[in-house]
């Protein structure tokens, strides 16, 4: 009779899964038994595993769809493909205090978003706008060679024959800007800063003449660079800079020479004006004027 091999706790852990499922062979199924009988550690094992195999196979198992089970990262979730579905019907089903935190959140998100948008969108808009002017301004300046207004420095001859034929013509578009201006106390001036003036009207060459007249007597020298303006599509424009203590009494003067809107215009305003900080260096104790005359 052949003997009966015997068999350790450890080996005895190793078969115990092949004892249950019955795929011992005949000899290490009797050794299996034989170490059962001589161990109680093994015994106790056998039984809870026993115990969990059954616990396991009683639970409720529904069968897993065939694409969930070939591609599982694919298949789409239950949640999500009914709120794409009907979004209204889930947001409808939540509780009334999550959906005002969401709608909260949001509204401060929006607003939050809107303030720190708004400035780069200002400054991405003014610098486009400044390209643009420079690039009209470049072009003027090789194109135009022989045009008596060009932006740089005029001559005085060309300066005094602008302002005295501007003097001599029509009165009813002429603005008397030798009267002394009172300051206006309201414009406070700052270090750094541009000024944008805008005047709309139909004369465009003749209020230029009056701006010449008007730098002229402010005590701005005949060789200030851009005093004598720059003709664009649309309108004539000055660039220059000015000491800032010049700046509250242009603008008055600038105000003056817009006038009022007649009633047949389409806008209220003639004049408009605003300021803001230079990306570039200006010198101290100067700023940067820029007077754009709009052609009604």
């Amino acid at each position: 009779m052949e003997q009966t091999p015997k068999m350790d706790d450890f080996e005895a852990s190793n078969k115990m899964l092949d004892a249950i499922d019955g795929i011992l062979s005949p000899k290490m199924a009797r050794a299996f038994e034989a170490h059962l009988a001589e161990s109680e550690e093994s015994r106790d094992r056998l039984t809870r595993l026993r115990e969990l195999l059954s616990v396991l196979h009683s639970q409720p198992r529904a069968t897993m769809p065939l694409d969930l089970r070939e591609r599982p990262l694919s298949f789409p979730i239950w949640r999500l493909r009914r709120f794409f579905a009907n979004p209204r019907a889930v947001w409808k089903q939540l509780p009334v205090a999550a959906r005002l935190l969401i709608e909260g959140v949001s509204i401060a998100a929006v607003v939050v978003v809107g303030i720190k948008l708004g400035p780069v969108a200002r400054d991405l808009y003014e610098r486009r706008m400044e390209q643009r002017l420079q690039t009209m301004i470049a072009a003027e300046d090789l194109s135009s060679g022989n045009v008596p207004m060009a932006r740089g420095i005029q001559s005085d001859s060309e300066v005094s024959d602008e302002v005295g034929n501007s003097e001599g013509g029509e009165n009813e578009t002429e603005v008397d800007t030798s009267a002394g201006v009172d300051v206006d106390s309201d414009v406070q001036v700052g270090r750094g800063e541009i000024w944008r003036f805008n005047l709309k009207t139909d004369a465009p060459a003749l209020v230029r003449n009056q701006i010449l007249k008007a730098l002229r007597e402010a005590g701005l020298p005949e060789t200030t660079p851009g005093i004598g303006g720059v003709e664009a599509p649309g309108g004539i424009q000055f660039d220059l800079i000015v000491p800032q203590a010049l700046i509250p009494s242009l603008k008055v003067t600038l105000e003056k020479l817009a006038g009022t809107p007649s009633e047949n215009l389409p806008f209220s305003e003639t004049f408009t004006w605003y300021k803001n900080r230079s990306k570039k260096p200006i010198p101290n104790g100067t700023s940067r004027m820029v007077i754009w005359l709009s052609q009604i």
